[in-house]
């Protein structure tokens, strides 16, 4: 009976203890946009501080009917979109996802992206976990 009662407790105290998310998400933030527009960009600052690469393959989120990761380049003095399969946060690294750079398209919205909105959203790893975080909308003129 004893022996039982230590084998609850142990696994109680390691159900107890929360997981530690495979990523900081940091400084997220995306552009408010006009009523009849429902596609923005999300930015964000993604810190791994684990001892190896983290590949994000999927982001998802109700607030937009489909989320991809996206990279503007300049070509030819026109700066153009190509959109990536994933992202990879290298170990002990920060990604930074920042206009003309890496970002997320928030493509047709189902709410509108109006100033001081959030957007949540769930990364999904190749690993198989998944973490959540919050993406606050921004208007034009609160953007550096």
């Amino acid at each position: 009976m004893k022996y039982c009662f230590l084998v609850c407790l142990w696994l109680l105290c390691g159900l107890a203890q929360a997981a530690e998310p495979l990523l900081q998400i940091n400084e997220a933030w995306g552009r408010a946009m006009p009523p009849t527009l429902k596609v923005t960009a999300l930015y964000m600052q993604l810190s791994n501080s684990s001892a190896e690469p983290v590949v994000i393959k999927q982001a998802n989120s109700s607030s937009c009917g489909m989320l991809q990761f996206h990279q503007s380049f300049e070509e030819e003095g026109i700066m153009r979109m190509r959109m990536l399969d994933n992202l990879t946060v290298p170990a002990q690294e920060t990604l930074s996802l920042q206009p003309n750079g890496i970002h997320i398209m928030c493509l047709n919205a189902t709410m509108p992206l109006t100033e001081g909105s959030v957007i949540e959203l769930t990364l999904q790893f190749v690993s198989g976990e998944s973490q959540g975080g919050s993406v606050l909308l921004l208007a034009p003129s609160a953007i550096k």
